[in-house]
């Protein structure tokens, strides 16, 4: 008895009816979606699935692979002439390659799975109070970045367990500069949740005397990362400083902007308004696209802040017209949610965009509504 996933031969076809393999006007050939489509896709998916996932169990295995060997037999066995046999010996070469590369990726995963398994088993031995034996694991791993990775997760544990010296110890076998830093941001962060702000303060600095020594991207993000943790503890000056050591003005309009945020949040209202001016100094010294952007997320950020007053005067320098009714906006969105409800109309009035006016009439609408306004709500 035939079973039923065989696929009759050549001979056994009827005269005039289409061969099983073939593809028809109105669908694709029903074995290959069973086999080939079915096996390719399902090595992708897992390959993609653990790229983006690492934690994700997942190999690439021999059978995944032997389906699109398979599925190449199945066409070149069926095939119904000459032509047909060479366009599959073609396929076949495809396959083959593709069957080889694909040996490769799961030679690859197998190793990624490996190094994964490495650092969750350094990270593990730390918190449960085997340093030395998490350290000796990390030293195993191959790959630098996943080593440093197991290194700071060892950091960050000692750290979190109080023992700031045994975490100082582990950083200095960190080799990558930039992920030192980053372990002397997690020991900063740990000393400051046990309330020694001081002595936070002073790593953040090392952490920073790291990050001057970057290469100018990595510097950036580094930079503004210390800083704002520094403005989270309120050493805003110290903040400001390390916002002003970044190279590029943009870059160093955004973080005091941001800072100014942080200082806003912790209602350091008077610093917070200072720093807002600071960054709109910065943000006219910029030379590019990137300045009416730069003025327009100040002035957002003024507005959210509920700075209203300092926000309307940035908005005449941003000068373009474009990015207007976006802050406009913003302003009249937090005008209304602080129950300001009539200036909020009035600014609406001045957006010209439809879209923008129609979100911002929408808040206004709410607010009313949550004020207990109703009719007022329904007349927007």
């Amino acid at each position: 008895m035939e079973s039923a996933t065989s696929v009759p031969s050549a001979a056994s076809v009827q005269p005039g009816t289409p061969h099983p393999l073939a593809a028809t006007k109105d669908s694709a050939p029903a074995s290959l979606d069973t086999v080939l489509i079915s096996g390719r896709n399902e090595l992708l998916i897992k390959v993609r699935s653990f790229l983006f996932n690492p934690e994700a169990p997942c190999k690439a295995n021999a059978r995944d692979l032997l389906r699109l060997k398979q599925a190449n037999k199945l066409f070149y066995d069926n095939a119904e002439s000459h032509a047909e046999r060479s366009a599959f010996e073609v396929f076949s070469s495809f396959i083959a390659s593709m069957f080889n590369n694909a040996k490769k990726i799961a030679s690859t995963l197998e190793r990624l799975e490996k190094t994964t398994a490495q650092i969750k088993i350094a990270g593990a031995q730390a918190s449960a109070g085997y340093t030395h034996e998490a350290i000796e694991t990390a030293s195993r791993i191959n790959l630098p970045l996943a080593k440093s990775l197991a290194l700071i997760k060892i950091t960050s544990t000692q750290a979190g367990a109080g023992d700031i010296e045994g975490a100082r110890m582990t950083v200095l076998s960190i080799e990558s500069p930039h992920q030192k830093a980053v372990a002397l941001q997690e020991i900063a962060t740990a000393q400051a949740g046990a309330g020694d702000i001081e002595a936070a303060k002073k790593t953040f600095l090392q952490a920073k005397t790291i990050a001057l020594t970057l290469d100018s991207l990595q510097k950036l993000e580094d930079l503004k990362e210390i800083a704002l943790e520094q403005a989270r503890l309120g050493d805003a000056d110290e903040a400001k400083k390390t916002a002003l050591s970044q190279e590029v003005p943009y870059e160093k309009s955004r973080t005091l902007k941001d800072i100014a945020v942080v200082q806003a949040d912790l209602e350091d209202i008077e610093g917070a308004k200072e720093t807002f001016l600071q960054a709109k100094k910065i943000a006219g010294t910029i030379a590019s696209f990137l300045k009416p952007i730069a003025f327009k997320e100040i002035a957002t950020a003024q507005a959210q802040t509920g700075d209203i007053k300092g926000a309307k005067e940035t908005i005449p320098m941003i000068g373009n017209v474009y990015l207007l009714p976006r802050v406009l906006k913003e302003i009249a969105v937090v005008q209304a949610g602080l129950g300001n409800l009539e200036a909020a109309q009035k600014t609406v009035l001045s957006i010209e965009s439809t879209s923008h006016k129609s979100w911002a009439l929408h808040e206004i609408a709410m607010a009313k509504i949550s004020a207990g306004k109703i009719i007022e709500a329904i007349k927007i």
